[in-house]
């Protein structure tokens, strides 16, 4: 059973690494991203972009406590390669897939 829940939210599970560890370590270290670029480009548009998307998906196929992975995906990579000041964006994407998963129930 768990095996299948597993497969149901793949997308979910994937995308919440990739852009909460991988993407943010990227562009932590490359040397010719500065911080206004990640600030800009990563925090906000990307990975806003994909708290949307999440809040849409979980409302359509899986439980609302799905909500909290990508924010605490995202802690454990700003944790270990940002700067402590972009640690409480995990409490905004919270915010952002909360407002849109809220939002999308009563269509």
């Amino acid at each position: 059973m768990k095996a299948l829940r597993i497969r149901e939210n793949w997308q979910i599970w994937a995308g919440s690494i990739v852009l909460g560890i991988v993407l943010t370590a990227l562009c932590a270290k490359l040397p010719f991203v500065s911080r206004v670029t990640m600030m800009w480009l990563d925090l906000i548009v990307i990975n806003g972009v994909f708290c949307l998307w999440l809040g849409k998906h979980i409302n359509s196929k899986s439980k609302p406590w799905e909500l909290f992975i990508f924010p605490v995906i995202y802690l454990i990579g700003g944790y270990l390669f940002t700067p402590r000041y972009m640690w409480y964006f995990a409490l905004i994407y919270l915010g952002i897939s909360y407002l849109t998963w809220s939002m999308s129930r009563h269509e």
